[in-house]
This record gives structure tokens, C-alpha cells and sequence, in this order.
């Protein structure tokens, strides 16, 4: 017989994987943010490095058990979010 304790299933995730997921939905919004702010002022070297740091993160969100509707959803406030503040 194990020693062992079988894990009790939470609806909380444990607070390391909670902070691990809001930095990387901190980093998708800043990184969504700086492709629309400066979409007309980089070359296309910056703009696939964007692109790559975006889809590396949205990647790392799903590890980290986000959806990708959840995700898209993370996408599209950022952009509404820098629109409106466009004049």
C-alpha cells in the first residue's frame, strides 16, 4: 500500500500556475498592444518577431490550460483596448 496521499481535486489551481498564467496573459496583451500601436512604424523583421512572440505565448497559455476561445478573447480586448485609445 502507497504512502502516499491521492490528490484531492480543487476547482483552484495552485497559486504558482495562476501567477505563471497572468504573466503570460500580461505578456500577450502587451505584445498585441505593441503590434497595433506601432504597426506602421515597423519593418517586417519586427513584425514577424511580434508575430512569433505572440503565437509563442498564446502557445504557452494553452499549456497552461487556457482554451483558445479564451485566448482569442485576451486578443480582442487588447485591440479594442488600444482603438479606443487611438484618436
Amino acid at each position: 500500500r502507497s504512502l502516499r496521499r491521492p490528490l484531492r481535486r480543487t476547482t483552484r489551481m495552485p497559486a504558482p500556475l495562476a501567477h505563471a498564467r497572468a504573466i503570460l496573459v500580461a505578456r500577450l496583451e502587451r505584445l498585441v498592444t505593441l503590434t497595433e500601436v506601432y504597426r506602421g512604424d515597423i519593418n517586417d523583421t519586427g513584425v514577424r518577431m511580434l508575430s512569433h512572440a505572440i503565437d509563442a505565448t498564446m502557445g504557452d497559455l494553452e499549456d497552461a490550460g487556457l482554451s483558445g476561445v479564451e485566448i482569442g478573447k485576451i486578443v480582442s480586448h487588447a485591440r479594442e483596448a488600444v482603438r479606443k485609445d487611438q484618436p
